[in-house]
């Protein structure tokens, strides 16, 4: 199930980005947006008994942010430019994310979208699950980073290596 930003936040700066990628893949928000060919499954040890995992892989990632972009563009809401754009009303995620750094950018992108959630036409609204956008929009922007989908498809070349990562 996917939780608040600031979990993900915490998790991001400890190098731990892929809890994302677990719990992402049974939320009932992200369902319509997953495919099966998105996840892999694995056992995990735990003690004496091994148990089953299932988790969304890193390419999985980026095909659910491309879709969850692709469903919210045809509804009438342009993320990539409300992301990527340098305007005024746009998050301008490369210039930020030299001037921030990731997790700071990440939490802000989250709490940019979800402010900006106000404005989006009703059709958009209406595509996404009844009262799971937020959710979305966490998973979206956290799975965007983890990816690496979102800062690919800006054209950022960061300052620094992601958290946890060389």
């Amino acid at each position: 199930m996917i939780r608040d930003i600031q979990y993900y936040v915490e998790a991001y700066e400890t190098g731990d980005q892929e809890r994302i990628l677990y719990d992402a893949v049974d939320d009932p928000a992200l369902q319509p947006f997953i495919e099966e060919s998105d996840i892999e499954t694995g056992s995990e040890p735990g003690g004496t008994v091994q148990y089953q995992v299932r988790v969304l892989t890193t390419a999985g990632a980026k095909r659910v942010v491309r879709r969850l972009i692709t469903t919210a563009r045809n509804a009438g809401v342009d993320l990539r430019e409300w992301i990527c754009g340098t305007g005024r009303e746009d998050f301008n995620l490369c210039a930020l994310l030299h001037k921030l750094g990731w997790t700071r950018t990440m939490a802000d992108l989250d709490a940019f979208l979800k402010k900006k959630w106000a404005s989006w036409p009703a059709a958009a609204v209406g595509v996404f699950a009844a009262g799971l956008l937020a959710k979305i929009i966490t998973a979206l922007t956290v799975l965007g980073f983890v990816s690496r989908e979102l800062i690919e498809m800006c054209g950022c070349q960061p300052d620094s290596p992601m958290p946890g990562r060389a």
